[in-house]
């Protein structure tokens, strides 16, 4: 009879089991369980709807078919799309599981990011219209549609509201600008976060307002924190104001990859040297990098002068491997020569850094002259596999 009823008490916790989620489990990596979509679209909003507003650039779509969506390992972790590399995750397996995910909760029919340099921020559309279903994302901000903007924030363009930096383009001021006629012309109110790399992938999408559709207002305090928080802005240089771009890194977590091909130095999404087939060249470029402690990767001008520093000051530290070339600040002159500007040392033969104009070109000596660089460093030799940068001699 004990034996009968034990019999029983399995029986009927083996039916009342719920179904399992699909499980895609990567060899040597942790378990990861996917979501299937949902097959109820919530209810948007009747604001949400695509409207006509004119978009200062187009958009550039790319067709999802969520039936064919998966997630491959080759030389890194992949989500595809109808037999194509939709995003590449690098290393990184938690967050391709996260975007397959997002997109099969989502069920867009087509999708395009805004970025020049990369992708700020994704969106996705279902037949043209916005997604009828939001999602179930980890994390996300709410957008206020009444008082968002695009602003410029300590010498880079964001995307803000009166509660929140939502998004930052740096120094691109068209893309802050189609992101916000983006959001308007289809009714996103809602921007979502991708994985835990830094920055984390972002997207738009719409969800139902809060019922008493107030306004949230940060305070001055709120805001001031805000900025001095923000990861990406311009350099400020006595006598220019902002210039360029001064992004914050952690060192430990820059790696060597492969990016179309060549070989790179980079920290999440951002490039910080492209050295093509020198995988040597990279690891010795990625080494410096450790070693030196940097803490601020620095873009400035048209011709793509970059360099380094560390807790925001020139590097001094430089390892013996790096070759260097001594300058004195105070013979920095700006010459065309051949057609093209550069930035001069002792003499117009002696050529240090390329300018896009006799403009960048004095600003860029003023750049120099504020942080006290009077080194020029090279890692690499072959003009394909070289990266520079600024120190200052001990």
């Amino acid at each position: 009879m004990l034996c009968q009823r034990i019999c029983v008490v399995i029986v009927a916790l083996s039916v009342a089991r719920p179904a399992m989620a699909q499980v895609f489990t990567p060899p040597t990596e942790p378990r990861m369980t996917l979501i299937p979509p949902s097959t109820v679209p919530r209810p948007l909003p009747s604001s949400i709807a695509a409207s006509s507003v004119k978009l200062p650039q187009p958009e550039k779509f790319q067709k999802i078919a969520v039936a064919t969506l998966n997630i491959k390992r080759l030389t890194s972790w992949q989500v595809w799309n109808a037999g194509t590399v939709f995003k590449d995750f690098g290393n990184n397996a938690e967050d391709a599981a996260d975007m397959f995910r997002t997109l099969r909760e989502l069920r867009p029919t087509e999708w395009a990011s805004i970025g020049t340099d990369r992708a700020i921020v994704d969106y996705g559309l279902t037949d043209g219209k916005t997604a009828p279903n939001a999602g179930f994302p980890k994390s996300h901000l709410q957008m206020d549609p009444r008082t968002t903007r695009a602003e410029q924030v300590r010498g880079v363009w964001c995307l803000r509201d009166d509660a929140n930096i939502l998004l930052n383009f740096g120094a691109h001021q068209a893309d802050a600008e189609q992101a916000l006629a983006v959001m308007q012309k289809y009714g996103f109110n809602r921007v979502g976060f991708i994985g835990k790399s830094t920055p984390p992938l972002a997207y738009f999408f719409a969800a139902p307002e809060n019922a008493t559709g107030t306004t949230v207002v940060a305070s001055p305090i709120i805001k001031a924190a805000q900025e001095r928080a923000m990861n990406h802005t311009g350099m400020d240089v006595p006598g220019v104001g902002y210039v360029g771009e001064k992004i914050r890194i952690d060192y430990k977590k820059v790696e060597v990859r492969r990016d179309k091909g060549d070989f790179v130095v980079a920290y999440g999404p951002e490039i910080l040297g492209r050295f093509g087939a020198s995988e040597w060249t990279a690891r010795d470029a990625l080494k410096v990098i450790q070693d030196a402690r940097f803490t601020e990767f620095c873009k400035f001008g048209t011709a793509g002068v970059t360099f380094f520093l560390v807790g925001d000051k020139a590097p001094k530290d430089v390892p013996f491997s790096v070759q260097g070339t001594r300058f004195a600040p105070g013979t920095l002159a700006v010459r065309s020569i051949n057609g093209k500007w550069w930035l001069c040392g002792e003499s117009s033969a002696r050529l240090l850094l390329p300018a896009g104009s006799k403009e960048e070109g004095e600003q860029l000596v003023k750049l120099v002259k504020a942080y006290g660089f009077d080194q020029l460093c090279q890692i690499g030799t072959s003009s394909h596999t070289t990266m520079q940068f600024l120190a200052k001699g001990r």
